[in-house]
């Protein structure tokens, strides 16, 4: 983002006009409230790090959806001959869908379909908040109040002359989504936290949530290591497009896969089986657009 809707809009103290939506204002003013001990740039890193999670919901969606159809099938198969029915093959069906299929794509959450609130709420439960030392200690309602300040600046950029009333009332309706969600998490850490407090009475109860507190930790990843393990991919997916670039500009498109992976030998630190499956793959969706 780096960082869209906080450009020229501070989420601290940025002024949220009253038109066309005269409940904005409030909606910044409660999710500032709920983040007053942070900085603007704590904030704005936070807003970093939602989108990051948001787009992560969606890739783990589509990823799941591929290895559905892998493992049981599915009737995207019939767009494909069984040579193909492999991870590359059905991730470039799903993403470049023939224009002349009989069937619509398949649903899938993504921006296109999915709010990202419902998409935060999803995700955040997989990571371990607590040790980001730009966003120290954070606790989930704050990225949810984070969330809802990303939106009041979108509200407020779609607000400006010339007003986009459609994006702008969106905004408006998803940021008071978020905060709603942000406000209902505080109030049950706060009842959580007086639970806690009741340890003489509850001490029984205090012990099996600390457990079970104890086990889901330890299944949790770190939003650093995810964030990693995410970039390995994409480098993974850079290095697919460096291949075929390569093919499209230097190698005769007749050729069998097999025959232009052993013409590119040496060009890629690849094996010639993955540089073949690569240009297979494209090649086969030259055939379905």
């Amino acid at each position: 983002m780096k960082n869209g809707p906080f450009t020229g809009f501070d989420p601290v103290s940025g002024i949220v006009p009253d038109t066309p939506f005269k409940v904005v204002p409030d909606i910044a003013r409660r999710a500032r409230h709920l983040l007053k001990q942070r900085t603007s740039d704590e904030i704005i890193h936070a807003a970093d790090d939602i989108d990051w999670m948001v787009n992560e919901y969606y890739e783990q969606c589509k990823s799941k959806h591929i290895q559905r159809i892998l493992e049981i099938g599915g009737w995207e198969l019939g767009y494909l001959p069984e040579e193909y029915w492999n991870e590359a093959g059905v991730r470039e069906l799903i993403e470049n869908w023939p224009a002349e299929a009989d069937d619509p794509p398949p649903f899938i959450p993504g921006p296109e379909n999915t709010s990202d609130v419902v998409a935060l709420t999803e995700i955040i439960g997989q990571y371990d908040l607590s040790g980001d030392p730009e966003f120290p200690q954070a606790s989930e309602h704050e990225y949810f109040a984070v969330l809802a300040l990303e939106l009041v600046g979108w509200f407020v950029h779609h607000a400006q002359q010339p007003p986009d009333l459609n994006r702008a009332g969106w905004c408006a309706i998803e940021a008071m989504d978020a905060l709603c969600y942000a406000e209902r998490l505080q109030q049950v850490a706060g009842l959580l936290d007086e639970l806690s407090s009741e340890r003489n009475k509850l001490s029984v109860l205090k012990g099996d949530i600390e457990s079970a507190s104890n086990e889901k930790a330890k299944e949790k990843i770190s939003l650093q290591a995810a964030k990693a393990a995410r970039k390995r991919h994409e480098e993974t997916d850079s290095m697919r497009q460096e291949v075929i670039d390569y093919w499209e500009q230097h190698i005769n498109p007749k050729l069998s896969a097999e025959k232009a992976a052993l013409g590119m030998a040496g060009a890629f630190p690849l094996s010639h089986r993955t540089v073949r499956d690569y240009i297979a793959a494209h090649k086969k969706t030259l055939k379905v657009r």
